[in-house]
């Protein structure tokens, strides 16, 4: 039976990140980590024709590292799975995310962009791992699918005014200028949450035992961190006496 989401439900939502304020600051850092993809999709083009003087491949080249150190990052989240502390993690990928996206602005090296864009990428993809374990953690099973669908709307709303945010920023600061400003937001957040980012792991609850478990399975092994700690948090433990078949074909 399929039922029509109500604006109740997605009050229940916010009613339900409010009363956890980690909750809320998760969502804000996916949010502003979403903001500067969408002003990287158009800085590239500014990097690529203003300050590289490349040609009209220039944009797709550079897009295409930030794609790849994605897949990095993204790899690399599996270290993540079975973390009980995600705070330091999340503060790392925030800087790593900001940074080298500020620095490649001011340098006039196509590979020197094209590696900090490539980390930028790598810092984007592992920041918005942690913060959906975390989120995941921190809230309630049965508003989480409506959560991750406010998450969504959220992302997508910060795709469409970052970019719109690109010509006034570099209206303001010139080209090296906007990178260094776009760069700096993720960096300058974790800074001024510090406090709450260090106690973030202390509301959520720690992962289940039965996790390391499924990671030893091979085709949990490679889901995502997120859905392997959600799936293990649904196992249930069950005793067999010697002998007793477990599976039956048919």
């Amino acid at each position: 039976v399929r039922r029509r989401i109500s604006l109740s439900d997605w009050s229940d939502s916010l009613v339900e990140l409010r009363a956890r304020p980690h909750g809320m600051l998760l969502l804000g850092y996916v949010g502003v980590a979403y903001l500067l993809v969408g002003m990287a999709d158009v800085l590239a083009v500014v990097l690529a024709f203003e300050i590289l003087k490349l040609g009209p491949a220039g944009p797709g080249v550079l897009i295409s590292a930030i794609g790849f150190g994605g897949m990095a990052g993204a790899g690399a989240s599996m270290l993540l799975a079975g973390r009980r502390r995600l705070g330091p993690a999340l503060a790392g990928a925030l800087l790593v995310a900001g940074v080298p996206f500020a620095l490649a602005g001011l340098t006039s090296h196509v590979l020197w962009a094209l590696l900090l864009f490539a980390a930028a990428g790598a810092g984007k993809s592992y920041l918005e791992v942690a913060a959906r374990t975390l989120l995941q953690r921190s809230v309630n099973e049965d508003v989480l699918a409506r959560v991750f669908g406010l998450q969504e709307g959220l992302m997508l709303l910060a795709l469409a005014v970052g970019a719109l945010l690109v010509p006034l920023l570099v209206s303001l600061a010139g080209p090296r200028g906007a990178f260094v400003m776009a760069g700096l937001m993720l960096p300058l957040l974790a800074a001024s949450t510090w406090r709450r980012l260090k106690s973030i792991d202390a509301e959520a609850p720690a992962p289940s035992k039965s996790l390391l478990l499924l990671l030893r399975v091979p085709m949990f092994g490679h889901l995502p961190v997120p859905v392997v700690e959600r799936v293990a948090g649904r196992c249930v433990a069950v005793e067999f006496s010697a002998g007793e078949p477990l599976i039956r074909q048919g």
